[in-house]
């Protein structure tokens, strides 16, 4: 009973985090940067096309306190 009651809850949180307006997208271009809190963010990458495309990635872990 306890691991229905958890899975329901986490498909509810999931379902109201990725509404439309916590939905953040964005088109790469040339030379640009994004930089997210992944503290605090749900990563999920669209098709990327890597035979004809290159994406670097470099992970920052800044020291700090809780995120706000």
């Amino acid at each position: 009973m306890a691991w229905d009651v958890a899975v329901e809850l986490i498909t509810a949180l999931q379902t109201f985090a990725t509404e439309e307006q916590f939905i953040y997208r964005y088109r790469s271009t040339k030379g640009a940067a994004i930089l997210r809190d992944d503290r605090c963010t749900m990563h999920c990458p669209g098709p990327f096309d890597m035979v004809h495309h290159q994406c670097v990635m470099h992970r920052t872990t800044i020291k700090g306190g809780l995120p706000f």
